[in-house]
């Protein structure tokens, strides 16, 4: 192994997150084109390392011949999308691939139309709220206004974690058909982040009765130890599931008790308010 190789993601995924073509819709192989999604798989291991990578890594991790991966990394390089340390011969992400996150956030999307919401949320709880989309079996961080108190988490702005641990992620299934809900689920990699996390299916079916029954979901330490997550689901106006607004508190200063009487009743209230704004 290569000095300063990573055998993980940092955050504990893998280049496979996310990337699963049965729930993104069937692939057409007259249209699919190979070369762009190999492009694409290097710019997301580099994305999910967040680490400079070699040649040789980044090969060994996306199954990408060397002599291919070589080539594509040379083509993103020159398009600017990815940067090369000429004293470590290694690759990382440059900063022009952020224009496409900005081109998102500034689409007219769920994101730009959250915004004033969540920061009336923050506002009212004077804690974290994140807006999050679903994407394959993780859901991924579209929108954050941080707290000034201290959590356990480091999440950004398209930080990726599993949907079925996560209280965004079990407030979307919910309000989903059943049968998508198992697809997802029966999709995802359920490995546990602490001794509290639900992994097995029955299980999780029984948060997902409880959070459709009360409006909104709770995890506790499912996915970080020593935090309580409040979410509810956004829909559009045919009742799709458009995303999840979640409020996550260190249980240092709440307890699930408090969160639950406190800020359940305002995550509501703002994810009722973006499902009007977005319908």
């Amino acid at each position: 192994m290569e000095s300063g190789s990573q055998d993980k993601p940092r955050d504990g995924s893998d280049e496979s997150r996310g990337s699963h073509p049965s729930l993104q819709g069937a692939i057409d192989p007259r249209l699919f084109v190979a070369g762009l999604a190999k492009g694409l798989k290097l710019l997301s291991i580099l994305g999910d390392f967040q680490a400079p990578m070699s040649l040789t890594e980044l090969s060994r991790h996306s199954g990408i011949g060397r002599s291919g991966t070589q080539r594509l990394v040379h083509t993103l390089a020159a398009l600017g999308y990815i940067r090369k340390d000429e004293r470590t011969r290694r690759y990382l992400l440059a900063p022009r691939i952020l224009r496409f996150a900005d081109g998102y956030l500034h689409s007219g999307g769920l994101a730009e139309k959250a915004f004033p919401y969540l920061l009336e949320a923050n506002k009212l709880t004077d804690e974290t709220v994140n807006l999050t989309e679903i994407d394959g079996t993780d859901v991924i961080y579209v929108s954050r206004f941080p707290s000034r108190n201290i959590i356990t988490s480091d999440i950004n702005i398209g930080s990726r974690l599993p949907v079925f641990c996560t209280a965004p992620g079990l407030a979307m299934l919910s309000r989903m058909p059943r049968d998508q809900a198992l697809r997802i689920l029966e999709a995802a990699p359920r490995t546990a982040h602490t001794r509290y996390t639900v992994t097995d299916i029955p299980g999780i079916e029984l948060k997902l009765d409880q959070a459709k029954e009360q409006g909104f979901a709770l995890a506790e330490q499912e996915t970080f130890k020593g935090e309580v997550s409040i979410a509810a689901a956004v829909v559009d106006r045919t009742g799709d599931v458009a995303g999840a607004v979640n409020v996550a508190v260190s249980l240092q200063r709440w307890t699930s008790e408090s969160a639950r009487r406190d800020l359940a009743p305002i995550v509501v209230q703002i994810s009722t308010a973006i499902s009007r704004a977005i319908g």
